[in-house]
């Protein structure tokens, strides 16, 4: 077994804080550049979501949070409130609980959401107000794929296998 010699430890921590030194302007400033947020995602990210789309079924509540998966708001909701907050920025969520990367058999007790719907539900929605506006001012953050491995694992497919399907 191969252990961190002090050496190493130490040439890992100063790089890092090299390296975050010098990305901590560039994170700076990125964070004037966007007007909105755009959230894409699954049942980590899902706001409730899939609790409007399926007429309040699932998740069950309680004891799930409110049409969450969750026992109070998601993770994307404590950013939406921050930027919101701080800055005014809007944030829409479109994250549904038991989205995959790709369309699985529902067959399979799989739930029919996709991140191509989620993407298209976002077109569809903002048609209107952003015809004419360039979408370069939105930072679109993607917190997906958990769903597709456990749907590999159920299937006995190698994570490699997985991961190159993605």
């Amino acid at each position: 077994m191969k252990t961190l010699s002090c050496p190493s430890v130490r040439r890992s921590i100063i790089s890092l804080t090299i390296a975050t030194a010098l990305l901590f302007p560039l994170l700076a400033s990125a964070t004037t550049t966007f007007k909105k947020i755009c959230i894409f995602g699954d049942s980590l990210s899902d706001n409730g979501n899939i609790y409007k789309y399926d007429f309040h079924i699932l998740p069950k509540s309680p004891p799930y949070y409110q049409g969450r998966f969750t026992n109070g708001i998601t993770w994307a909701e404590y950013v939406g409130n921050y930027y919101y907050d701080h800055f005014g920025m809007k944030v829409r969520n479109q994250s549904v609980g038991g989205a995959t990367c790709w369309l699985h058999n529902i067959m399979n007790k799989k739930l029919p959401f996709t991140l191509r719907q989620e993407r298209d539900g976002y077109y569809v929605k903002t048609a209107y107000t952003t015809f004419l506006k360039k979408k370069q001012d939105t930072l679109f953050i993607f917190w997906m794929g958990a769903n597709d491995y456990l749907d590999g694992l159920e299937n006995n497919m190698t994570v490699d296998h997985v991961t190159l399907t993605l």
